[in-house]
């Protein structure tokens, strides 16, 4: 449609002594205004409607925890009639109503809160609050899927989402504000990816100021729930969005927490904590994050299954979601000792955010084993989920925690993570021996680290210990497994028995070298053609890599001549985890007819010992709108005239002068001056 600008008012003229006047032109312009795609093509179809892959929520025990995952619409259109499901893979619920939707859920099964997320507008977001089961005893995990269903341009269309949730183990032990886990960002065939995390404020009866939270990668940006300068108390759990470009090469980075004894407390109990501490302690959390890349292919994931009570029910099942951005081929669902009677999932197909179940029977004798699904389509040829069961509370049994899951480091480089064993269970556990990891899927290498685990001749009931695993790989691969374990021995009915509880998990090996990102990636720059108007652009280049890049060119493409760019901070360099600015401006220039067109900013750079050469697009959509002019007279007034009204030659203003008249005489003149465009609809 035709967009009128702001009037445009001429200086006044004036005349005197019979002398013809044009007091003012008043001139109005119209527009058009004209939208292009973002030139490039996608590896994948993008997804309309995708909700974030999230961390695992944080539950405190003999609580539910309730928190929020986001949902985007990546559309420039406003989609609306979305609905709604949940379902739940909770302990401690017959097998009928394990698998429940959200119409039926118990106090045993998560429940979601969407009402406002019914519509989402073009390239928004909204939050869907979760609220977890209620864990206590045993019941210390378990996951949920969120499946949101609607219809696009006449098509029915689905996103489902796969959200772990466990038990922390909080007590007495005051450590700041944490993250409970890292995660990995999915683009779903979209520029940029996002992924929601979840920190939590440690111990009892705390309060903590959070300096800081920040990224050590520029391009990776928290866009919710950034609490810097804020508080976070014990047992309240803060939602954290990080959104990402996607880019041809996967990225690792990490999120720090800074956090200290809050300077002013309320509780007595608190302020006794805090001077124990001291008033000064400072704390520091990190955990990693994964951006995939373009074209990640395809990467399964499982919901940590519930810990099973035999007693209760033999019955247990297991989520699967693909992840990635391709489909994945499943071949035959197979499983370890004590887990019989597998069903779903096995030779089937699942498309990006797609989900399959896998449901089993274990033995009414507790034991420990994994369930292990091989795909192809991806870096990794399967992926495990381990199930626990026990029977009864007086039972040998401890919960497993990674302080990074998944954990992720650059290939050729490595990573580690830290394992906290807590006996949760009936028995002091004596003989402790810590077993070599075992890589499950993909091609890493892992060895143990230090391990104070091993070092202890006993782990008494409540008590915690810890061992680091390190991990390597000399190629990328994204949703790796390695298997960690817990062996030990307790005096059970009959004498001596062995316990042992294994624990898989994720890694993913990211790219080598400098991995450079331009912000925004698609901008529009439009002027009117009026020789005079120009603007410009902002553009941010960032190196996430951890090499140095050699910056062998910043330049336009497809561009018209009045398209430049102006400056850049740029060098011949730019450092790992740094970045850089350069301004492009379109115009001014004259067009008497709207022309359009699609330019690209290209950044291409090398780094020492690293081929192939990388480049780097950003998308610059410019529209120069049209400046044709039309002026037509909409007034005329005459001050002085003595006859005539000026219509036309027969009827002309005259003006008389008589001796020493001095009265001013003059004509004004009004005319509308349109800046005419062509209607595009």
């Amino acid at each position: 449609m035709k967009n009128l600008p702001p009037l445009l008012k001429s200086k006044l003229l004036y005349f005197a002594s019979g002398l013809l006047v044009i007091t003012s032109i008043t001139a109005c312009n119209g527009s058009t205004s004209n939208s292009n795609g973002n030139g490039t093509s996608p590896t994948v179809t993008p997804t309309a409607i995708t909700i974030d892959n999230a961390g695992t929520i944080p539950v405190f025990g003999n609580s539910s925890t309730s928190t929020v995952v986001y949902i985007h619409n990546n559309t420039n259109k406003t989609i609306s009639g979305i609905s709604y499901n949940v379902t739940t893979n909770s302990a401690s619920v017959p097998l009928a109503s394990k698998l429940t939707s959200l119409s039926k859920h118990t106090q045993n099964l998560a429940s979601i809160d969407a009402s406002q997320c019914s519509i989402v507008p073009a390239n928004q977001a909204c939050p869907i609050v979760i609220v977890t089961p209620l864990l206590n005893g045993l019941n210390t995990q378990g996951s949920l899927q969120i499946k949101a269903s609607y219809n696009l341009d006449n098509q029915p269309q689905s996103f489902t989402q796969l959200i772990s949730y466990a038990q922390v183990q909080n007590n007495t032990t005051t450590t700041g504000a944490k993250f409970q886990s890292g995660v990995s960002i999915s683009g779903y065939g979209n520029p940029t990816g996002y992924a929601t995390i979840y920190l939590y404020g440690s111990g009892q009866n705390q309060v903590y100021d959070v300096s800081s939270i920040t990224i050590n990668k520029p391009a990776l940006t928290i866009i919710n729930g950034n609490i810097s300068g804020h508080q976070i108390q014990s047992n309240f759990v803060q939602a954290v969005e990080i959104s990402s470009p996607i880019v041809s090469s996967s990225i690792s980075a990490t999120i720090t927490v800074d956090s200290n004894i809050a300077s002013k407390l309320k509780s007595n109990l608190a302020k006794s904590v805090a001077k124990t501490l001291d008033d000064t302690a400072q704390f520091s959390n990190s955990v990693d994050i994964a951006v995939e890349p373009a074209a990640a292919g395809a990467i399964l994931t499982t919901g940590l299954v519930p810990l099973i009570n035999t007693a209760t029910t033999t019955n247990g099942s297991v989520l699967v979601r693909n992840s990635g951005n391709q489909t994945a081929e499943l071949g035959s669902v197979t499983a370890g000792n004590g887990i019989s009677n597998l069903s779903g999932c096995s030779n089937s197909s699942l498309a990006p955010s797609g989900t399959c179940t896998i449901s089993f029977n274990v033995t009414e004798s507790g034991g420990n084993a994994n369930i292990t699904i091989p795909y192809t389509g991806g870096s990794v040829s399967n992926v495990v989920a381990n199930v626990t069961w026990y029977n009864g509370a007086g039972t040998a049994l401890v919960s497993m925690y990674s302080s990074a899951d998944p954990f992720s480091f650059l290939e050729t480089i490595g990573g580690s993570t830290t394992i906290t064993v807590t006996n949760i269970g009936g028995y002091s556990l004596n003989n402790i021996s810590i077993p070599a990891p075992i890589v499950a899927g993909g091609n890493a290498i892992a060895t143990l680290g230090a391990n104070n685990c091993a070092t202890l001749n006993s782990l008494a009931i409540g008590s915690s210990c810890e061992y680091v695993v390190n991990a390597n790989d000399n190629q990328v691969e994204l949703g790796g497994q390695i298997n960690v374990g817990f062996s030990a021995s307790y005096a059970g009915a009959g004498g001596t028995k062995s316990y042992n509880r294994v624990l898989p998990v994720t890694y993913n090996s990211t790219n080598y070298g400098p991995i450079l990102t331009i912000s925004p990636n698609t901008s529009t720059m439009t002027i009117s053609g009026n020789t005079i108007e120009s603007t410009t652009q902002d553009l941010t280049i960032s190196n996430n890599g951890n090499l140095p890049a050699d910056l062998t060119s910043l330049a336009l493409s497809n561009n018209p001549e009045y398209l430049t760019l102006l400056a850049n901070t740029c060098g011949a360099a730019l450092n790992a985890e740094s970045s850089c600015s350069a301004t492009l401006k379109l115009g001014p220039t004259f067009s008497s007819s709207e022309s359009s067109g699609l330019a690209l900013f290209t950044v291409n750079y090398t780094s020492t010992g690293q081929t192939p050469a990388g480049s780097v697009n950003s998308n610059i959509n410019w529209t120069v709108q049209a400046y044709n002019q039309r002026i037509s007279l909409v007034e005329q007034t005459a001050f002085g005239a003595t006859s005539g009204n000026g219509e036309s030659s027969d009827t002309p203003y005259i003006f008389t002068a008589r001796g020493r008249d001095v009265i001013g005489k003059s004509i004004t003149l009004t005319y509308t001056h349109l800046y005419i465009t062509t209607d595009k609809t």
